[in-house]
């Protein structure tokens, strides 16, 4: 809640725009895990946390069909990296949210749990970018106030939200996440 006792909007973004080029010749995104798409799986997991805005790209009629996202951003420019996915998602929502939740649909095993733990961290306070830590790194998962937005809007090529994260130290807060596994190949499904 906001100092006049509004309830502030989260909005999820689940990026789903990839070409999937280390996977191979099929959309990673539409791959099935325990009878459903790696895509549908992160969406439904998601909204546990917030309302979803799908961000697709390549494959996009089949990605969406597969997410049964009630809405979706579709992203022209998804070719060029997923800066380009980061960018329209703050666009888009860069009215209707105080706060994007950036989500990859290749990250289908986070649970709920740290998904409402990271909008809990954020909530009403300005300015504040909530990340996951994993691995020695950080990153997505993360959450950002609408005081960023413009500068997610301005990400291109492979420069993600890292960056901006990376950019505003003194108002990110870590979170663990200790179930990290992402899929990048498809080893990494099989794993």
């Amino acid at each position: 809640m906001n100092a006049s006792g509004k309830q502030r909007r989260i909005v999820a973004a689940v990026l789903a725009a990839g070409q999937s080029r280390r996977f191979g010749a099929s959309s990673k995104q539409l791959v099935e895990i325990d009878g459903e798409s790696m895509v549908a799986r992160t969406v439904r997991t998601v909204s546990d946390a917030a309302p979803v805005v799908l961000v697709a790209g390549h494959d996009a009629e089949r990605v969406m069909r597969a997410a049964g996202a009630p809405f979706a951003v579709i992203n022209g420019r998804y070719a060029e990296g997923i800066g380009t996915s980061v960018a329209a998602a703050a666009r888009a929502l860069g009215s209707s949210a105080d706060a994007l939740l950036l989500c990859l649909a290749d990250q289908p095993w986070i649970p709920a749990d740290h998904y409402r733990a990271l909008a809990a961290a954020w909530e009403g306070v300005p300015e504040r970018i909530v990340a996951s830590s994993y691995r020695d790194t950080f990153g997505v998962p993360a959450l950002f106030d609408r005081a960023v937005f413009s500068e997610l809007a301005e990400l291109d090529g492979d420069r993600g939200a890292k960056t901006v994260i990376a950019a505003r130290q003194d108002r990110v807060v870590l979170l663990p996440l200790t179930e990290y596994r992402d899929v990048d190949t498809p080893g990494d499904l099989r794993a």
